[in-house]
């Protein structure tokens, strides 16, 4: 474990300049490659990271390193939310369900950390279920990714919009 307080702070800081400035990167990817393959992107390199941070505990340059790319990596979700949001959802009902897909997401992350805090697992062994948890959620953002690339026609867009909102429930 690394007892210096004050490298702790440091990598903090400039975790959150990381998560704010990735945010234009993924951004210009998602431009170039699609939003929904962007978010697939983030979604398999955010295990793979915090696989890397598990097994290199000890070391102060990774442990940095690996802060600031779980950062950056968590910025591409403030980046990406809202116009996959829009696409799935409409610009009519876009408030309301981005607001909820990040309510579900703040409630599932308080729910899991807090859940693996009362296992009385050792540290190893929760990020190794944080690992496997994060590959589940990168295959159901492939899935996603692919049951979205075939939706083109604006009419089914239309339909899906009115009938999958959380303010279609209504």
């Amino acid at each position: 474990a690394i007892a210096d307080d004050h490298f702790i702070t440091v990598v903090g800081c400039f975790g959150c300049l990381c998560s704010g400035l990735s945010r234009m990167l993924w951004g210009s990817i998602a431009d170039r490659i699609g939003h929904f393959e962007t978010l697939e992107l983030t979604a398999y390199l955010s295990p793979a990271v915090l696989l890397v941070y598990t097994l290199t505990v000890d070391s102060k340059l990774s442990f940095g390193i690996c802060v600031c790319s779980l950062y950056a990596l968590w910025g591409a979700s403030y980046c990406l939310m809202p116009a996959i949001a829009a696409f799935l959802f409409g610009d009519k009902h876009l408030g309301t369900n981005y607001g909820f897909i990040f309510f579900v997401f703040g409630v599932m992350c308080t729910v899991i950390i807090d859940g693996a805090g009362f296992t009385g697992w050792d540290f190893g062994r929760i990020n190794y279920l944080f690992v496997g948890i994060g590959c589940v959620g990168a295959v159901l953002c492939s899935r996603i990714r692919f049951l979205t690339s075939k939706i083109k026609d604006e009419k089914v867009l239309k339909h899906h919009r009115a009938t999958s909102s959380v303010c279609s429930m209504a």
